[in-house]
């Protein structure tokens, strides 16, 4: 009797009992197809596998959505992570083909072999998973030239909306090819077995709107932004009559204002990805695999605050992983390779070990679509060049007129091209009052800076309060750039063997992780500048005066800025820069200069913490966004210094170290499955942590 279509699945029993009856002589061999058993014996690890077959008749195209048909699996809330029995989703390790998966775990479809879903009864080869595991099998090379493609569409994409079966412009493209690149041939020229083979699939995916809403969302109408941008200001006229500043008109729209629309807007995707994989067949018994995955995905966050008028400001999301790996396997004693006889003789059957050695990247950054990593440029409205004079008291000791302070008189707007929906407020702001023409001794609604903030007016880095208090204002950036870098070197060894009715196993993993991330947020950037400017020569030196006679016979004593202590690294650099004495009491208006005048590294690091109210989360990166060098320690952080003296304040990448091995044994005694293991792990955060004094001995 010859039985078909048996499924085989690793680390699992599959047992293929057949039951003849005595006496019956076949005079040919009966094929019989083989048929899932409606109980699984060797059912103790709970969960489910997915295979080709299966794959092949689903709708879901992911890992992700293909294992959730296993039971205990969903995915958790809206676009999050995979749960396993209510865990959560970073408690689920995801492993494709024995690599243990940081970042995304998205595959083109014709790429996957099997998925195994382990949600309970985890085996010790496995171990630290708390919420379950997920097996991802990648097809090999075939010993066939086969290949395929897909194309899929619902939309073509126009405007701000698709055009096609639907409005949400879903397409894909998708296609694969495997077959052998070297062969052995016998001496008639027949293909005896491959030895050098390669798979190849990939995709690439777009679409307008991947998640939308029942009934589509509003939005502003196009006729309410024009007037808001044109005309954004109202005089804020009290009841008296007296005016007081200024009102945004976003917060005096209605609902004629609005429109419904079936697509959320600018929350487009596209996405791609690729895997590679080459099989060496070194010999009978030995092979080698090399392979890589990668996964590209690139789309514009969605935010609720934005959705009504804001949408064209969501922020950007980039995200890009892959991983390599190597894999050398080789077994022994197999029973075909081998002589009854020896067979026979042999106590181990089925000898196999392999060593894999693989290494992940997981690169993500966030950042403002059109300013990107030009940090100045965000919130930047304009320049504001400031009139000042001196003022004076009248001293009746000296009889003179004593300098005992500056004020301003005057500022001039001139709009900036990068931030138009923002620099129109001001632009109608300078324009709204009625004004007469210029006295220093008359100030006016723009008199000062924060005469034109309290009207309403914004000044660089500052952005306008919220429409309702709820909804974004039309044209507001969003104040975030950021990057994640992490790695992962693993090296892993696993063997095999049965003794008997015994399935043994042992091996060993070594981890290195380095997790490195830098995050700013640049419209703050401004109101550091404007703080740390001029701070140290804000008093008046009384033992450097001019005396002057402008009116008569009235001396007027003048005084010279006092140069203090407390110079912050930002100031000096900025003088540097500009060409200024470093030592020199020039007064300089931040604010009147271009974004392209400043560079991020004039900040010193103390000046970006802020005294804990830092603009700027860094470790594994300096505070500037520059990859860090070497291990820095603990101690270097609070002592280490530059050229001029100014601590740098480096922090270290997370780079843990993790450690494991195990032994397992598996075997069948009648009708009961004993899976038996011990495993021991070992974690090294590798750097230094809070010793607790109630611990016994090394924690």
């Amino acid at each position: 009797m010859k039985r078909t279509g048996v499924k085989v699945s690793g680390n699992k029993i599959t047992f293929n009992d057949e039951k003849l009856q005595p006496g019956i002589q076949l005079e040919e061999a009966v094929v019989v197809e083989y048929q899932v058993p409606l109980i699984d014996k060797d059912g103790g690890a709970s969960g489910g596998t997915v295979t080709r077959e299966d794959i092949d008749k689903m709708p879901g195209r992911s890992a992700a959505a293909l294992a959730t048909t296993v039971a205990g699996v969903n995915t958790a809330g809206t676009g999050g992570g995979i749960s396993i029995r209510g865990a959560r989703s970073n408690s689920t390790w995801v492993y494709i083909d024995g690599i243990k998966v940081r970042g995304s775990s998205a595959l083109p479809k014709s790429a996957i072999e099997e998925i195994s879903v382990i949600t309970g009864g985890i085996p010790a080869n496995i171990g630290d998973a708390t919420g379950g595991v997920i097996n991802i099998s990648l097809r090999n090379a075939s010993a066939q030239y086969t290949g395929g493609i897909e194309v899929i569409s619902s939309g073509i994409r126009s405007g701000e909306t698709a055009v096609g079966l639907d409005r949400y412009g879903y397409n894909l493209i998708e296609g694969s090819l495997s077959g052998p690149l070297l062969s052995k041939k016998d001496e008639e020229g027949n293909i005896v077995r491959p030895i050098l083979g390669m798979f190849l699939s990939g995709n690439y995916n777009s679409q307008v709107d991947g998640r939308p809403t029942f009934g589509g969302v509003y939005r502003m109408t196009d006729a309410a932004r024009a007037s808001i941008l044109e005309t954004p200001l109202r005089q804020n006229i009290a009841a008296d009559g007296t005016v007081n500043g200024a009102l945004f008109n976003a917060d005096f729209l209605t609902a004629d204002d609005f429109e419904r629309v079936p697509t959320r807007l600018n929350v487009g995707s596209q996405a791609a990805n690729l895997v590679a994989k080459i099989d060496v067949n070194t010999s009978k018994t030995t092979s080698l695999t090399f392979g890589g995955t990668g996964a590209f995905n690139q789309y514009n966050a969605f935010s609720y605050g934005n959705m009504l008028m804001n949408w064209e400001n969501n922020l950007e999301i980039t995200e890009f992983d892959w991983r390599v790996y190597g894999k050398f396997s080789q077994r022994f004693n197999s029973e075909a390779d081998q002589s009854s006889e020896d067979a026979a003789s042999t106590s181990l059957k089925n000898v196999f070990y392999s060593v894999m050695v693989d290494y992940s990247k997981t690169f993500d950054r966030t950042q403002d679509d059109t300013h990107k990593d030009d940090y100045f440029k965000y919130g930047h409205v304009g320049t504001f060049d400031v009139l000042q004079q001196n003022t004076y008291e009248f001293d009746p000791t000296l009889q003179a007129m004593n300098h005992v302070g500056f004020e301003d008189t005057l500022v001039v707007f001139t709009a900036s091209p990068y931030n138009p929906e923002l620099a129109a407020i001001n632009n109608q702001y300078f324009n709204l009052f009625d004004s007469e023409p210029y006295d220093s001794n008359d100030l006016g609604p723009y008199s000062t800076l924060l005469e034109v903030q309290n009207g309403n007016a914004l000044l660089n880095g500052q952005g306008p309060s919220g429409t309702y208090n709820l909804w974004s204002y039309y044209g507001a950036q969003g104040n975030s750039y950021a990057i994640q870098d992490n790695s992962q070197f693993r090296i892993s060894a696993a063997g095999s063997a049965d003794a008997g009715d015994h399935a043994l196993q042992v091996g060993f993993e070594y981890e290195q992780r380095r997790d490195a991330r830098f995050a700013i947020s640049p419209t703050g950037l401004w109101t550091l500048a404007r703080l740390y400017t001029n701070s140290h020569i804000k008093e008046l030196d009384g033992n450097s005066s001019t005396v002057t006679y402008p009116q008569g016979t009235l001396p007027y004593i003048t005084y010279d800025r006092l140069i203090g202590g407390g110079q912050f690294e930002f100031d000096r650099n900025l003088r540097i820069a500009l060409g200024l004495d470093p030592n020199g009491n020039d007064f300089i208006n931040t604010d009147a200069l271009d974004p392209e005048q400043f560079t991020l590294d004039m900040f010193g690091a103390d000046d970006l913490l802020n005294q804990g109210n830092n603009v700027v989360n860094y470790y594994g990166f300096d505070p500037y966004g520059n990859k860090a060098t070497g291990n820095p320690t603990l101690e270097d952080f609070f002592n280490e210094t530059n050229d001029e003296g100014f601590r740098t304040r480096p922090i270290g990448a997370y780079q843990p170290i993790y450690m494991a091995g195990y032994i397992m044994d598996k075997f069948a005694f009648d009708d009961i499955i004993f899976n038996v293991g011990l495993r021991v792990d070992r974690f090294d955060a590798n750097q230094p942590v809070p010793k607790d004094p109630f611990v016994i001995g090394e924690a």
